[in-house]
C-alpha cells in the first residue's frame, strides 16, 4: 500500500526527463517485476500483521527475493523505477502491461486451486495403519 502511494506521489510531482540511464530495466521486464511485487504486496497485506514494522520487514525480504529471481539488485530497480516515475508516458506503458499481467494471473487462480484440491486424495487410515505395522 505504501509503495502505491509513494508511486502516485512521485508520479504526480515528476518532471519529464529524456536522460535514459545505461542500465535501465526494459519496460517489458519492469512490468513483469512490478506485477510480481504487487502480488507480494497483496500477500503481505492478506497476512493481517498488526505490527506494520513486521509487515514492512517481510515485504522487503520478499521484494529482494523477487528481484534476485530476475538478477536485479535493489539499486538498479530503484533507479529504473525513479526513471519511469519521472517519465509518465513510459510509466503508463509499463502499467498497461502490469495490469494485463495481473489479469492473466487472476484468471489462472481458479485453475491452480482446482489442481491443488484434486491432488488431495482421502487417506484410507486402515490401509495406512496396516501398511505401517505390517498387519494382514
Amino acid at each position: 500500500m505504501r509503495f502505491r502511494i509513494l508511486l502516485l506521489l512521485l508520479g504526480l510531482t515528476a518532471c519529464e526527463s529524456d536522460d535514459k540511464p545505461n542500465d535501465l530495466i526494459a519496460e517489458d521486464k519492469m512490468a513483469v517485476i512490478l506485477s510480481d511485487i504487487h502480488v507480494l504486496e497483496s500477500q503481505v497485506n492478506d497476512m493481517h500483521i498488526s505490527n506494520t514494522d513486521s509487515a514492512l520487514f517481510i515485504y522487503q525480504k520478499l521484494k529482494v527475493k523477487a528481484l534476485k529471481k530476475y538478477n536485479i539488485d535493489t539499486a538498479n530497480f530503484n533507479m529504473s523505477l525513479r526513471y519511469y516515475i519521472t517519465n509518465p508516458a513510459s510509466l503508463k506503458n509499463v502499467y498497461v502491461d502490469v495490469k494485463r499481467l495481473l489479469e492473466e494471473k487472476k484468471k489462472k487462480i481458479p485453475t491452480i486451486k482446482a489442481k491443488q484440491y484434486s491432488k488431495k486424495q482421502p487417506v484410507d487410515s486402515i490401509k495406512r495403519i496396516s501398511a505401517r505395522y505390517k498387519l494382514p
